[in-house]
């Protein structure tokens, strides 16, 4: 491979643009594409979603519910799952609700650091296993949302990720890390900087959701990335010099998200 000093070695690569939408690193993974999913929910992300009988393969009764608070008291707002979709999924929720604890006395479970977007995903993928994404929705021009809107759903997925992570609720994250993915490959963008403090403040050292963030920013950043460095936190620049220096030490020059290793940002389910 040729080391010509005139040629950006985190340059993106030309054939990105050309690349296939279908042919996303999630599709790679063998994991979900949410845009080959009709949505259940055909409006917006956030917005009220009517819930769907239960299928009769659920264990539990159908008509059982439970309530979660969402948001911090006085003003958490309060919203009905059926027991078994959501028991059925998350241990953590099955646990409390089967337990003498409060929780099972009551069948409210209060979600105090989750606010409400977060929560509507949350309780379409309970229900459908999938998410209604604006910004993968057939049809989706940018025209079509505000920077601001698309910020916000960039945001809800990473909080979404610490949700499941809160919860111990592996195959939400990876659901979630799948959305992400193919954002990025849809539209080579690269998370905005108050993204990234919120994800450096809710995640370890070492987190499936770190490792997608920081390949982002290393193979579609360009070396422009270490022009604000001072502006980065600490445990973020750290990730993003060892990743730069991994991959010149053996001689690998990114060229797009293609080149990122997509099965490290997933976690064990």
């Amino acid at each position: 491979m040729s080391s010509d000093s005139s040629v950006d070695p985190f340059a993106p690569s030309p054939k990105a643009s050309k690349r296939r939408r279908e042919d996303t690193p999630a599709k790679a993974s063998k994991r979900p594409d949410q845009r080959d999913q009709k949505p259940k929910f055909p409006t917006a992300s956030f917005e009220e979603v009517q819930l769907p009988p239960i299928s009769s393969d659920y264990p539990m009764a159908a008509d059982e519910w439970v309530y979660f608070d969402v948001g911090p008291a006085p003003n958490a707002i309060r919203r009905q799952l059926h027991k078994e979709a959501v028991c059925i999924h998350c241990k953590t929720f099955r646990n409390a609700f089967e337990s003498d604890m409060v929780e099972g006395q009551t069948k409210v479970y209060a979600l105090p650091e989750t606010n409400m977007r977060t929560f509507m995903l949350f309780q379409q993928w309970v229900y459908s296993q999938t998410f209604n994404l604006s910004q993968l929705a057939a049809g989706y021009e940018p025209d079509n949302m505000t920077d601001a809107e698309r910020e916000a759903e960039d945001h809800t997925l990473a909080e979404l990720w610490v949700f499941g992570d809160a919860y111990l609720i592996p195959i939400l994250q990876n659901a979630a890390m799948a959305s992400m993915i193919d954002l990025s490959w849809s539209y080579h963008k690269i998370p905005s900087m108050d993204l990234m403090n919120y994800i450096y403040d809710h995640t370890m050292e070492g987190s499936a959701l770190r490792t997608h963030v920081v390949q982002l920013y290393v193979l579609h950043g360009g070396t422009e990335v270490f022009d604000d460095c001072k502006d980065y936190q600490p445990a973020m620049l750290a990730d993003l010099c060892r990743k730069s220096a991994a991959l010149l030490k053996v001689n690998f020059y990114p060229r797009g998200f293609e080149d990122a290793d997509v099965e490290g940002c997933y976690v064990d389910e």
